[in-house]
């Protein structure tokens, strides 16, 4: 039997429950959507997390992300301080990054996306909102 992935089973990846509860119960959510991207028969939901870190500029707001994400049990696997964080707990990957860097994104050509960012930069000083994307490990793998 031959043929691509795709025509064997198609999939959806994405992070559990349980991790998409603890980042709404550990932040002060400012917004929220998620991202499905295909690619041959799976399905990668990205959820979209815009919070409120009350950092008093990006650097700050990182570090606070970065403690608070190593008190709950995430490894952090990747980062430039004060800039951004990738993170893994369960067989989840969480990236957290200050709002401005998410807008340079390809993933603003999404409308849901692009609005959750907006809105957000309407609210209140871009240094306090960081946009955490959380996704399955093995997504695309």
């Amino acid at each position: 039997m031959s043929g691509c992935r795709s025509e064997l089973v198609p999939s959806t990846a994405r992070a559990s429950e349980n991790i998409r509860s603890e980042v709404q119960r550990t932040w002060r959510i400012h917004g929220e959507t998620s991202v499905a991207s295909t690619w041959d028969g799976e399905t990668k939901i990205t959820d979209v997390f815009v919070v409120d870190v009350h950092g008093r500029d990006v650097g700050e707001s990182i570090g606070n992300i970065s403690r608070t994400l190593r008190s709950k049990g995430w490894h952090i696997v990747e980062e430039r301080p004060g800039e951004w964080i990738k993170a893994e707990k369960d067989e989840v990957v969480l990236t957290a990054e200050p709002i401005e860097l998410a807008s340079n994104d390809g993933v603003m050509d999404e409308p849901d996306y692009a609005e959750v960012i907006n809105r957000a930069r309407r609210e209140g000083s871009s240094e306090r909102f960081i946009v955490l994307e959380i996704e399955a490990a093995d997504a695309w793998m």
